[in-house]
């Protein structure tokens, strides 16, 4: 069954984009512009989902939430991709960042290389790379920003991209408080007139940063005041970031499954013609239908919101008596899978395929 969702083709649009910017940079800023052919590179190579406004699944509401994502944040693919549409209410203003007006941008992509991908050490470098792993045993992924800026009407890529290590505990949000990037932000958002939620918990996590506007970089990080550029970095990636390890979180879980959206053959063949990049497959996620404890669609337990219900040990009754299973996390439909925007982006009957299993030697 063809899923009712339209293909965003940013990837696409963000690769003619990108091409033009590489070759004008390669006469002045060489290194940048190697970093921009690499990355045009994976955004061909990699797997890409779509995922709802904002990449908003789950309510965030807990410390131990945030947690939770973190603990299942693996990627599914070794090159995985995230197109994300971003409407954010009219009130939202552009931020101040280090005295400099922010711009807005409504068409987002997470692009996300897993640690032992093939193209990692060439990312960021043998040696980068090799300090990473060491420091960070159980890997991690490379996680770049490109967006869609709004007033100059092209595609661009974050002056730097973030190693997230996996399995870390998380920030607490009165340690990001205290530090310099963090209350530069915080002014930023608020200049923005996006007021802290209540509702959710705003923690942090370890990253290392790795640059990809190179030049620029060598020259920010010589001057005086770093945390103002740091803070800024961290600004443009904050939410492709935070988008990807929430993603990915649901992907782990046991009921999710993807649908793929084919790529117009017919449409492609134009774009070849016109020396054009082609259009991708991508792929939507779905919530398999019923409920995995009571086989049923509504379940004995309805929460309000959707949440993430952790993997846990489970006695089960067999025809050989009483046996331990274990329960792979799992995301439970609450009542914003009803009325909220993931019903209008998502619904799906019958999935075609199932998400490798993260959880496997094979990652």
């Amino acid at each position: 069954m063809s899923p009712d969702v339209t293909a965003l083709n940013y990837t696409t649009h963000a690769i003619d984009d990108l091409r033009l910017i590489s070759a004008h940079m390669r006469p002045k800023q060489p290194q940048t512009s190697l970093m921009y052919d690499k990355i045009i590179n994976l955004l061909r190579v990699s797997v890409k989902f779509i995922l709802p406004n904002e990449g908003d699944f789950i309510e965030k509401d807990s410390a131990d939430t945030m947690q939770k994502l973190y603990d299942l944040f693996r990627l599914p693919f070794p090159e995985t991709l995230f197109e994300i549409p971003w409407n954010v209410p009219d009130t939202h203003e552009a931020g101040i960042m280090a005295g400099e007006k922010m711009s807005r941008s409504t068409r987002r992509i997470a692009l996300c290389i897993q640690h032992d991908s093939s193209y990692a050490a060439e990312l960021v470098g043998p040696d980068v790379h090799a300090r990473n792993l060491s420091e960070f045993p159980a890997g991690g992924a490379y996680i770049i920003a490109v967006y869609h800026s709004e007033p100059h009407r092209t595609w661009a890529i974050s002056v730097m991209g973030s190693f997230v290590p996996y399995d870390q505990d998380i920030v607490p949000a009165k340690v990001m408080k205290t530090m310099k990037t963090g209350q530069i932000i915080a002014a930023a958002l608020e200049n923005a007139n996006v007021r802290p939620d209540k509702k959710k918990s705003n923690t942090g996590h370890v990253a290392v940063r790795f640059p990809i506007h190179v030049e620029l970089c060598e020259k920010q990080m010589r001057l005086p005041d770093v945390d103002k550029f740091m803070a800024s970095v961290d600004y443009d990636t904050r939410s492709e970031t935070a988008c990807a390890i929430e993603a990915c979180a649901v992907m782990n879980c046991l009921n999710i499954n993807s649908v793929e959206i084919k790529a117009s053959k017919v449409l492609n063949k134009i774009r070849q013609s016109k020396n054009k990049t082609p259009m991708f497959d991508c792929r939507i996620l779905t919530l398999a239908p019923g409920n995995i404890y009571t086989n049923d669609a509504g379940g004995t337990h309805a929460s309000p919101i959707s949440h993430l219900r952790r993997g846990h040990i489970r006695r089960i009754s067999t025809n050989e008596g009483q046996k331990l299973v274990f329960v792979r996390s799992t995301l439970v439909k609450g009542r914003d899978y009803v009325e909220g925007v993931q019903v209008k982006t998502y619904a799906v009957e019958a999935p075609e395929f199932k998400l490798p299993d993260v959880t496997s030697p094979e990652f």
